[in-house]
């Protein structure tokens, strides 16, 4: 369960999330919505981790929110996250990699062929599977979007964090 309770967030004078009051249970799917500027990004930075409540409390089943994004929240920014450098499949499989305890995080043996298999099914569902060996800047934009929407789904995020995940999509998808 998410709760925020009397939250605040203002960067030096600015007041972005004021009095914020909300409560998500389990399994709830919800939809901020609001005018450019008015602090959706903003809260779910601070769900992600990444940003702290200038006063206030936002809690994950009862604690406060890490101060570090953790593996039980993923996150799909409007703006591409993705590595040019690695073709779609390599993107993907990274996700898995970067979520391993230890200074390499490289996969090897079954890892990395269960990572594998798990990207190429992430990479079916999305509609991508066509697309393994091409690199992100040979994508469209909503192509590039499913790509990264691929990336924060292998981990199996018990919350998924959408930033405006779908403007860049494709028309018909």
């Amino acid at each position: 369960m998410i709760k925020a309770r009397n939250l605040w967030k203002k960067y030096g004078d600015n007041v972005v999330l004021e009095r914020v009051n909300a409560q998500v249970e389990e399994g709830e799917f919800i939809t901020l919505v609001g005018a450019s500027g008015c602090g959706k990004s903003t809260f779910l930075k601070l769900l992600l981790g990444i940003e702290t409540p200038t006063s206030g409390e936002l809690l994950l089943d009862g604690r406060r929110v890490r101060d570090e994004p953790g593996p039980d929240r993923g996150i799909v920014f409007q703006q591409y996250s993705v590595f040019p450098h690695m073709t779609v499949l390599e993107n993907v499989v990274a996700a898995r990699a970067f979520q391993r305890r230890g200074i390499s995080g490289y996969l090897f043996g079954s890892a990395r062929q269960n990572a594998l298999q798990e990207a190429r099914t992430l990479l079916d569902q999305v509609g991508l599977s066509h697309a393994l060996q091409r690199y992100p800047h040979e994508l469209s934009g909503g192509m590039r979007q499913r790509l990264a929407i691929a990336q924060a789904l292998l981990g199996k995020p018990r919350i998924l964090l959408l930033d405006e995940p779908f403007g860049a999509l494709d028309p018909g998808i």
